[in-house]
């Protein structure tokens, strides 16, 4: 899209294009710029704050898409947001305590799929074996199971399981090069699933022991992995 004004909310989080997301809203600037959303396009973009980054918001973030809105106690309200296309900030444009900002998408290099076979491979398994983890420790069966065709789309999706830091994630974000974030996003996969598999094998060898019915903790899981998983 062209370059145009956007209402921004610096958060201390990466959303991912194709990421759902629950949100609190309960300061007065970010509830007023929640209701003028509403009444527009229900769109706002999402920038990574964290002090690894400086005083400033991050400059590449995401477009985020208000999917369901509630209002719970004291005016705070509830939202689920979908990550959509990733956007550039040209400029940070201050309006009081608001911040809004001059935007222009961020789109992936081109990329060879059949080039990177080997890695798309890698990462659907990746992508299957995550998920079948998570829906037994969890007791999940209904979670699916579908990878996406498009290559960008899976990458982001497995940047959204993997345990990185923030920086790491912010990084992902960044990069155009649909491989590269594959590959990166593939080796911290391959680690965090290895660990995963062992901590369920002892955690069951355990229960079966005490008798028990086997079921893994929330408490063995990361914080990225319950988030995108809605936990």
């Amino acid at each position: 899209m062209p370059a145009t004004e956007v209402p921004l909310f610096p958060l201390e989080l990466v959303l991912f294009p194709g990421m759902l997301f629950p949100l609190q809203i309960f300061e007065p600037r970010y509830l007023e710029m929640l209701q003028e959303c509403l009444r527009g396009d229900k769109r706002f973009g999402v920038l990574l704050v964290t002090p690894e980054l400086g005083d400033h918001p991050a400059r590449v973030g995401t477009m985020a898409l208000i999917r369901e809105c509630q209002e719970i106690q004291d005016g705070r309200y509830m939202l689920l947001v979908t990550g959509e296309e990733r956007v550039r900030v040209i400029e940070f444009v201050p309006r009081g305590e608001r911040l809004f900002g001059r935007v222009e998408t961020v789109e992936d290099e081109p990329f060879d799929a059949a080039a990177h076979a080997e890695i798309l491979r890698e990462a659907t398994h990746y992508t299957l074996e995550q998920v079948r983890l998570i829906r037994a420790a969890l007791g999940r069966s209904q979670l699916t199971e579908e990878v996406p065709d498009d290559p960008v789309a899976l990458s982001f999706l497995l940047a959204g399981m993997a345990d990185l830091t923030l920086v790491e994630k912010q990084q992902m974000l960044e990069s155009t090069d649909t491989g590269e974030r594959l590959n990166v996003v593939c080796a911290a996969l391959r680690v965090q699933i290895g660990k995963l598999r062992r901590r369920m094998e002892v955690h069951e060898t355990v229960e079966r022991v005490r008798g028990g019915n086997g079921r893994l903790g929330n408490e063995h899981l990361s914080r990225s992995v319950l988030e995108q998983f809605g936990e």
